[in-house]
């Protein structure tokens, strides 16, 4: 099976690890945080989204009690994710990445040579902002 590196543990990049985790891929999610949730661990917790939630029901674990759900229970519904799903192992939590380049066998290099992060075969993007750094 495929080993494919995510970039993000919000909640696309979460539902990407649990779905490929459950068709057999090896994932390793990179987080620059110590915990997951993206966007939503950094918002107050009174916030909300401002879409319908079911914009949001990417994976069958996500369980809303309502059409815009707060911060608190998007967090919350995650962080179920991850347990459910078994993922914990796979997430690198403290593990930014600054950069990424596809080396000439065709695999991604996560990082550099000096502080690397990995090589692997196929590559996932899930930040929610685009970043020059990153070659994006």
């Amino acid at each position: 099976m495929p080993h494919i590196a995510i970039v993000g543990a919000g909640i696309r990049g979460l539902s990407s690890a649990a779905w490929l985790g459950s068709a057999g891929a090896k994932v390793t999610v990179f987080e620059k945080h110590e915990r997951p949730g993206g966007v939503w661990q950094r918002v107050h917790g009174g916030a909300w989204i401002n879409t319908p939630s079911y914009g949001y029901t990417f994976h069958s674990t996500n369980r809303w009690t309502s059409d815009k759900p707060s911060a608190a229970e998007i967090l919350q519904n995650l962080e179920k994710m991850v347990r459910v799903c078994e993922i914990q192992s796979r997430i690198r939590y403290s593990t930014p990445v600054f950069g990424v380049r596809q080396k000439s066998n065709g695999r991604w290099q996560i990082n550099d040579e000096s502080q690397p992060a990995g090589r692997h075969p196929y590559l996932v993007h899930w930040l929610g902002l685009r970043d020059p750094r990153l070659g994006w």
